[in-house]
């Protein structure tokens, strides 16, 4: 807005200088011919009237033209003076003064108005036309000829934790249908990155027959994602079931200790779970001391004895039997009759079975401690006969038996 107002500014300043260059002129040629006209009597004033006049107002236009010509060389405005230059050959003739002095004020507007704003405006707003053209002519080129549709296969691989490993897609395009139907089997096996895996259900599916069917419609020109998820397959170990121990398992022990062989069976419900036994070996001295106090000495002999101490412990602490255990105590004995004694811890001895053989014995028992086989024989008598000190007979008599008369010699 600036420069247009300079400008109209500058040009109308060069418009009132051309104006009075051309009142100068008028007046040069209008004066000296009013002069020549009366100089039949003063030549000299009227040649230094003629002189005066012109001389003055050729000033006062000369001042006036040189200060839009300075500001014509610096702005800008070629423009302008070679459209107003050749107005000012017409006003040669001496007829156009009065014209000139009319015009003067209005000549200025139309001549300012149709040079600055045709000029400046047309050539500015035609240069936006390019941009607008190039815009509609992008568009068209973005639209595809024909709609073409597909739809993508996203598949996502998990390990055994549940943690995603991996993905990829496979593209599927179907450029006539509108939808498309992925069936999805869960008993096939796939291999990604040299492991293998099986599809699993996705939330809200059901399975039937082994698959599940999943469709989605396409959109053209849009890619269109059916989902498939694969959890990575374990090769299951065999594993046996183990059975649980129950509370109080059964016992089994079978071990020789100083030549007797014991063995041991207790039942489930016997013992509780942890329970161990102990077979610790009698001397055979101790042994037939023991026994001697289940016989007569008087009547009877121990002829062998063999003794075990059997303890059952739980955590650290004895314990007893809630059910009778089997028991068997094995070596050769001698002696006419086998029995087993139980001993406890105070020596009080009992009798358990008479039922033993020279071989050992097998027995049930409910309470632990001491446990003794014997053999035992009665004692004999040796009687002998004599006749005036010669021996006629001799009998060999059990304790209890029957002694006979020799015959008489």
């Amino acid at each position: 807005m600036k420069t247009k107002k300079r400008l109209k500014k500058n040009v109308v300043r060069t418009l009132k200088a051309i104006l009075a260059t051309v009142l100068l002129l008028t007046c040069i040629q209008y004066f000296p011919t009013i002069t020549s006209a009366e100089d039949t009597g003063t030549g000299e004033e009227t040649t230094e009237v003629g002189a005066d006049i012109p001389t003055a107002a050729a000033d006062e236009n000369t001042a006036h033209a040189t200060e839009p010509t300075i500001e014509t060389t610096v702005e800008p405005t070629a423009a302008p003076e070679e459209t107003v230059a050749p107005a000012v050959e017409p006003t040669a003739e001496p007829t156009v003064t009065p014209v000139a002095e009319e015009t003067a004020e209005p000549a200025v507007d139309p001549t300012v108005e149709p040079t600055t704003e045709p000029t400046v405006e047309p050539t500015a707003e035609p240069t936006m036309v390019p941009e607008e053209t190039v815009e509609e002519t992008t568009e068209p080129t973005a639209t595809p000829a024909a709609d073409k549709y597909a739809y993508y296969v996203y598949n996502q691989y998990y390990d055994v934790a549940g943690n995603q490993v991996g993905s990829n897609v496979t593209v599927k395009e179907d450029y006539e249908n509108t939808a498309a139907t992925v069936d999805v089997t869960f008993d096939t096996i796939i291999t990604y990155e040299a492991k293998q895996y099986k599809a699993r259900l996705l939330e809200g599916e059901t399975e039937v027959d082994g698959k599940v069917t999943r469709n989605v419609a396409l959109t053209a020109n849009t890619e269109n994602y059916i989902y498939v998820e694969y959890v990575e397959v374990v090769e299951e170990e065999t594993v046996e079931p183990v059975e649980e121990e129950p509370a109080m398992p059964e016992i089994s022990y079978n071990n020789t200790v100083a030549g007797i062989n014991v063995s041991i069976y207790a039942p489930e419900g016997a013992f509780p779970n942890g329970t161990t036994v102990v077979v610790t070996p009698i001397s055979e001295n101790e042994a037939v001391r023991l026994a001697e106090m289940t016989i007569d000495t008087e009547t009877e002999k121990v002829v062998s004895a063999v003794a075990v101490d059997i303890t059952f412990y739980n955590n650290g602490t004895e314990v007893q039997p809630l059910l009778p255990i089997e028991v068997s105590i094995n070596k050769a004995l001698e002696g006419e009759t086998f029995n087993v004694y139980h001993v406890d811890e105070n020596e009080n001895v009992e009798l358990v079975t008479e039922e033993a053989t020279e071989a050992g014995a097998t027995f049930e028992a409910d309470t632990f401690s001491i446990y003794l086989v014997t053999g035992i024989t009665k004692k004999y008598t040796t009687y002998k006969f004599y006749v005036d000190e010669t021996e006629v007979s001799s009998q060999i008599v059990k304790t209890g038996d029957i002694l006979y008369a020799p015959l008489t010699p």
